[in-house]
């Protein structure tokens, strides 16, 4: 029995030492009153106090310890004699497995002094040796520490060495050292481990800062599992347990190893350690003992305050911060940080929202002033972690995501599924499928309520007055159906869309509002006859006259009053951030239009009027700058498939993610760190994993550079500077991505003649797109810009041929034509080409060849081509004009 003695000169025992001003724990579990824990506080900051020895309980009988001696001796002895006993009958003797100095000299000189099978056989039974021999060692350091307390050194093993031999041990030592329950004293149970190790069932106290935490860890629990609760990062383990290694525990303990953390000790986290949402409960905090009698009163009850919130990510190559929240993914869809949840098939048809959003770009020229620079600008964040995740878990977009009949949305979840809702239907459809291209119709109060103002409508999203216009658009749209059914004489539009194919596009209707306004007597009747005829509702708030879902926050459904489910069980709930930046993606997708339009023809700097360059641009040229004598340069080419020029020393060949970092690294000239290599080339890969990822196949690069070039310590691939940045050394290596931006930016600076020649080098460098035939799930960004920069060099080149050589300059376009097919001003440059021939045909070639293709983007050509192309043939036809003749052109817009 302990006993806590006051004054005097007898000996002092209290139930634990800790240092002045942490919490004094006298038994798991419980604490002291004030007055109590303010002297045992003071006594033991004594050198000499000690917690005393707790009284050991009976132990079992004689007999019952003879049989456990017994058993734990038959044990040890079947492990440590059976084992090697079986090896050595099915293997022969241990010596035999190691081979003499005359074998090697034999095997090193043929080849073929062991025979493939007497190799693996020998490799089995060296390894199943090791193994024992590992397993002997570890079982006799665990009887070591049962019987004296002395630990063996924690062995530092790679992964899944550890895991096996750790795991084997444990087994043995489980099985045959465990004394039954009730047994003598044993060691307190472990309650946290690093990595694998079990947690019993116990409580920890949490530090934060200047804040206590209880924390119930239960059976499974570990170090990890803790960081990922707390921290945001599983992998952040390690330090939680270098913050705590070696601290004083309840009595006169230490940490000194993570496997090891006992019931009732502190566990001090780093400062940014958030406060899970369940399972924590904030505990009073302490004050420090002071010399008054009188203990103090105990302060209110303060919860942590919680860290600054992450900035947002960046959309270069800069990391996100560690401990910013990443999005994940379920078998429900992709979690946002911001609350968003996508499912697969609304991540399916944003997918493919962005491959038709590129070829939209790529009908644009790019404007004045405009910046040819690397990295090229990325999607807005929400559309491309979407998109990057789609690529992993591809889907096909159903067509079939709106309501039967009008629905009523309730709940928490409200706003964001609505907003889901409006973006499925905007994303149905193809443009060759016009029948299932849904459109919205929304009043502007509503739709401010759900995105807030500004947001504008284009032809699939309808933002009425107010709800009045809404109901009368409607209303005109029924009426129209109604009559095409009626001239039909057909019942559904189901009908119409089968016998009658060359019948306008009639796409389903989405009508959004407010369930107060829809209970209004003309627009429930509006709604009913809709229903019929493609034309439903979503209406914010229970709906009396139909069907009302619960939605949930995180976007789960419940049909309520007994009323047959008219949603999925779990729908889209959008954050309205996100939101918006998904809307202007699928508004570019569809009409090609931006925030901030780009003129379609923007006037170019007369090139008779620029200044004379004399002196080089400052520009990585591609240029090889060595000096002599030192390593050959090495030339990258990832215009095309990613290869490497003139390796010719032996060695491994590239792997394909080294040839990934290689492009990417292409596209980043100032080079990247590990960690954003990683989220870009390896996001389905560990964190820590992916660093070592990352790390080989930079290895693997740098090597087949030196087969290259030659031995080139530290030189080709750097990594170098205070952020460790990747990058490669502009010394040693040229890059064709490279040259052929300079060549355009120079380009734009240099007057004819000199113009042309640069021009021609950068149409001759782009004979292929960025990484051809390589779906890097990054790459869509770059390639497309770097086909828009090969367009523009080969149009300036046709406009500057166009006068002396019209025959050159329609081979170009025809090329360039070949290489970006949408982009209608290479079009308007052949049909001027073709007239400079005087071929009437080829304009009319070309016209059509536009109209083909825009059809991809449920485009026509514009206007101005079509009169453009009117005005060029007109002008061929015209009486007593000879064929080849040059004729004045129209005014072309430059």
């Amino acid at each position: 029995m302990n006993v806590v003695a006051i004054g005097g000169d007898l000996p002092v025992k209290v139930g634990t030492r800790e240092p002045q001003g942490e919490r004094i724990t006298l038994a798991e579990g419980s604490t002291t009153d004030d007055e109590v824990q303010r002297k045992a506080a003071a006594y033991a900051r004594q050198p000499t106090v000690w917690a005393a020895a707790p009284q050991p309980e009976r132990g079992p009988g004689a007999v019952r310890r003879t049989l456990d001696l017994i058993r734990i001796a038959t044990g040890v002895l079947v492990l440590a004699i059976v084992p090697p006993v079986v090896l050595t009958l099915v293997f022969g003797n241990p010596a035999g497995l190691i081979p003499s100095g005359e074998q090697f000299t034999e095997f090193r000189a043929a080849n073929l002094a062991w025979h493939i099978p007497d190799l693996v056989v020998h490799t089995v039974a060296a390894v199943l040796w090791l193994c024992w021999l590992a397993t002997a060692v570890l079982l006799v350091g665990s009887l070591l520490s049962l019987a004296g307390g002395w630990r063996l050194p924690r062995w530092r093993l790679p992964a899944p060495v550890h895991r096996m031999l750790f795991g084997l041990a444990g087994t043995a030592v489980v099985a045959v050292v465990t004394t039954p329950h009730g047994g003598g004293s044993a060691p307190a149970p472990a309650v946290a481990s690093a990595g694998t190790t079990d947690l019993q069932q116990g409580t920890v106290t949490v530090l934060v800062g200047e804040e206590r935490f209880s924390y119930r860890v239960k059976r499974g629990d570990s170090l990890s599992k803790i960081a990922r609760k707390w921290l945001g990062d599983a992998d952040r383990w390690p330090e939680i347990c270098r913050l705590n290694r070696h601290q004083h525990q309840a009595g006169g303990a230490r940490l000194t190893d993570c496997d090891l953390i006992r019931p009732g000790w502190q566990l001090r986290l780093p400062d940014d350690a958030r406060q899970p949402g369940a399972g924590t409960e904030p505990e009073r905090r302490v004050p420090a003992p002071r010399p008054p009698v009188a203990a103090p009163a105990d302060p209110p009850v303060t919860a942590p305050s919680p860290p600054p919130s992450s900035p947002p990510p960046s959309t270069s190559a800069t990391p996100s911060a560690t401990a910013s929240p990443q999005p994940s993914t379920s078998d429900d869809g992709i979690h946002l940080p911001s609350g968003t949840v996508v499912t697969w098939t609304l991540a399916a048809a944003i997918s493919t929202v962005v491959a038709l959003l590129w070829r939209q770009r790529s009908r644009r020229r790019i404007a004045t002033g405009s910046s040819i620079e690397l990295p090229a600008p990325r999607l807005p964040e929400p559309v491309d972690t979407i998109h990057r995740h789609a690529r992993h878990r591809p889907g096909t977009p159903t067509t079939t995501v709106l309501p039967a009949r009008p629905i009523g949305f309730d709940g928490p979840g409200t706003p964001g599924a609505v907003r889901g809702l409006i973006l499925a239907a905007l994303t149905t459809g193809a443009p060759d499928d016009p029948d299932h291209r849904a459109e919205v119709v929304i009043d502007r109060a509503t739709c401010t309520d759900l995105f807030g103002p500004g947001l504008t409508g284009w032809p699939r999203l309808h933002i009425t007055a107010d709800f009045t216009d809404t109901i009368n658009t409607v209303d005109a749209r029924i009426l129209h159906r109604a009559r095409i059914l009626e001239e039909h004489n057909l019942d559904t539009l189901a009908a119409v869309r089968d016998t009658a194919p060359a019948e306008e596009a009639l796409p389903p209707i989405l009508l959004i509002a407010t369930a107060t306004d829809a209970s209004a007597e003309h627009a429930r009747i509006t709604l009913r006859l809709g229903t019929e005829l493609d034309i439903t509702a979503a209406l914010i708030g229970p709906w009396r006259d139909g069907t009302t879902h619960q939605i949930t926050a995180d976007g789960h459904t419940t049909a309520q009053d007994g009323h047959s489910p008219l949603l999925p069980e779990q729908v889209d709930v959008l954050d309205r951030g996100d939101a918006l930046a998904l809307l202007a993606t699928i508004r570019e997708a569809h009409t090609g239009q931006t925030a901030t339009t780009e003129p379609s023809q923007p006037e170019w700097p007369d090139p008779s009027q620029l200044e004379p360059v004399t002196q080089p641009v400052e520009q990585n040229t591609g240029e090889p700058t060595a000096e002599p004598g030192t390593v050959a340069p090495v030339r990258i080419r990832v215009l095309g498939a990613p290869r490497i020029d003139g390796i010719t020393r032996p060695g491994n060949n590239l792997r394909a993610k080294a040839a990934e970092l290689a492009v990417f690294l292409a596209c980043h000239p100032d080079g990247a760190d590990t960690d954003t290599i990683g989220e870009h080339l390896l996001g389905d890969v560990r964190l820590r994993q992916a660093k070592q990822q990352v790390h080989t196949n930079a290895s693997n690069l740098r090597h087949v550079l030196a087969r290259a070039g030659g031995l080139n310590p530290g030189g080709y691939l750097l990594k170098r500077g205070t952020t460790s940045r990747y990058r490669f050394d502009t010394a040693t290596v040229t890059v064709d991505l490279w040259q052929l931006r300079d060549l355009l930016q120079r380009a734009r600076l240099t007057p004819a003649p000199d113009r042309t020649d640069l021009l021609q080098q950068a149409c001759d460098l782009y004979t292929a797109p960025l990484a051809d035939g390589h779906d890097y799930e990054w790459i869509d960004p770059h390639r497309e810009a770097v086909r828009r920069w090969a367009s523009e060099a080969h149009l300036l080149l046709a406009e500057d041929l166009l006068a002396a050589t019209p025959q050159k300059a329609v081979d170009i376009l025809a090329k360039a034509i070949t290489l970006d097919p949408y982009r209608e001003d290479l079009y308007q440059a052949a049909m001027r080409a073709h007239h400079a021939l005087g071929d009437s045909d080829g304009i009319r070639t070309v016209l059509r060849a536009l109209t083909k293709a825009l059809t991809d983007l449920d485009a026509e050509p514009d206007p101005k081509t079509i009169d453009l192309a009117n005005q060029l043939r007109a002008g061929l036809m015209r009486p007593g004009r000879a064929s080849g003749q040059n004729a004045p052109l129209p005014n072309s817009g430059h």
